[in-house]
């Protein structure tokens, strides 16, 4: 008989003290995977989208708004500034690409984005998956996520909300025929309605200009910009433009920057999670420990038996070892899957504008994660096999 098999016929033979170790195990598991999920899906969307700008510039409010609301797009936006005002500080060598963003409406919770639509999908590397870029002021660019939630496709009109809530009045004079759609860029892209920024300024402007459809408007609408996003044309730039911009009374934010300081912030309750899934590890340790030294006397009455058979006195390590593995194997491989559901659970009900999560995705440390668990069980098996190895068959064998 294998150590492997003895083990696991000891075990079972051992319900309630196997369930207590399993469910220690997998809790722990449970929570530092879930952990590692989640943190490493939202700091990967975080540095994708981080990355689409190396500055952006508004008007009166604060990096951390401007960053939320024009990178992330979770904010409301903010107050609008004359694209006049904008320009001119743009218009200079230590600006590789400016892209102009109006924000306000939605899309059945999907973010509108107004906007020099190739341009702003260049920014993330977005392609067209199907359709055309827009050419007129009603076209449409819809992301993939939005695509998918919506059930809209070419050539299918609709109507955009003011606001960003779900119950939002419609712009009920203006419809929006969709011309593309974006492949799926795991950035925050997917989650948006990109339209021609001369839509949104006919929207909001104070009379109806444009039916959405391609009618000229009839006067010149007022050009804003809720946000502009900014790609420097040499290192030089990041130096000399915020000040210029800063210089002209506009606030800048680096995306980046902002992007740490959030992240800062969530860590200080991802700390506790950490702390709380190790200490459920640590318990796990002891009462596999417990365990293992409660059953000691039933094990090595088995092993002594063997031991008259030829087996060696490492032959008992190998039992106790083996049971640990198959503890710490069963224990995480319940939490594994416990922490996926629970992601997949948890990314099925955030709202359409928030980060996606899945609980598809695989984190690396998941690997690292089992290997711990196999470590802790056999940490807690460490005295309970040194013991058993010890053990003289003729005082076994006296037991009563």
């Amino acid at each position: 008989m294998s150590p492997t098999t003895m083990a696991w016929r000891r075990l079972i033979r051992r319900p309630t003290t196997t369930l207590l170790n399993l469910v220690l195990l997998a809790l722990g598991t449970a929570a530092l995977a879930t952990m590692l999920l989640v943190m490493g899906q939202l700091t990967d969307a975080a540095e994708r989208n981080a990355a689409a700008a190396d500055l952006v510039v508004g008007g009166n409010t604060s990096p951390a708004q401007l960053v939320l609301s024009g990178i992330f797009h979770l904010d409301a936006p903010p107050a609008p500034v004359p694209l006049a005002r904008l320009a001119p500080v743009l218009a200079q060598p230590l600006v590789k690409r400016w892209v102009p963003v109006a924000l306000g409406d939605s899309v059945e919770g999907h973010r509108v984005v107004g906007t020099q639509v190739p341009e702003f999908a260049g920014l993330y590397a977005a392609a067209l998956s199907a359709g055309r870029w827009p050419v007129l002021p009603g076209d449409a660019v819809l992301g993939a996520d939005v695509a998918r939630a919506t059930k809209l496709s070419a050539g299918a009109a609709f109507a955009t909300a003011h606001g960003l809530s779900s119950d939002a009045e419609l712009h009920a004079d203006l419809r929006h025929r969709v011309a593309g759609v974006l492949q799926r860029t795991g950035t925050v892209v997917d989650k948006l309605v990109l339209v021609p920024i001369e839509a949104v300024w006919a929207a909001h402007a104070p009379s109806p200009h444009i039916d959405g459809l391609g009618k000229p408007p009839a006067e010149e609408p007022d050009r804003k910009a809720s946000l502009v996003l900014v790609q420097y044309a040499s290192p030089l730039g990041a130096v000399l433009l915020p000040r210029a911009l800063q210089a002209a009374g506009l606030q800048t934010a680096s995306p980046a920057r902002e992007a740490a300081k959030l992240f800062s912030m969530v860590q200080l309750g991802a700390d506790g999670t950490w702390m709380l899934g190790a200490l459920l590890m640590l318990c796990a340790a002891v009462a596999v420990c417990a365990g293992l030294m409660a059953s000691r006397r039933e094990q090595v009455r088995d092993v002594a038996v063997l031991r008259l058979l030829g087996a060696s006195r490492g032959f008992t390590a190998a039992v106790v070892a083996c049971e640990a593995v198959l503890i710490a194997l069963l224990g995480t491989a319940a939490g594994l899957v416990i922490a996926h559901g629970a992601v997949e659970w948890i990314g099925q009900r955030l709202p359409a504008s928030a980060p996606g999560l899945t609980g598809w995705a695989v984190h690396p440390g998941e690997a690292a994660l089992a290997l711990a668990a196999c470590a802790v069980a056999l940490l807690g098996a460490a005295w309970p096999a040194w013991q058993a190895q010890r053990a003289a068959v003729a005082d076994v064998l006296a037991m009563r």
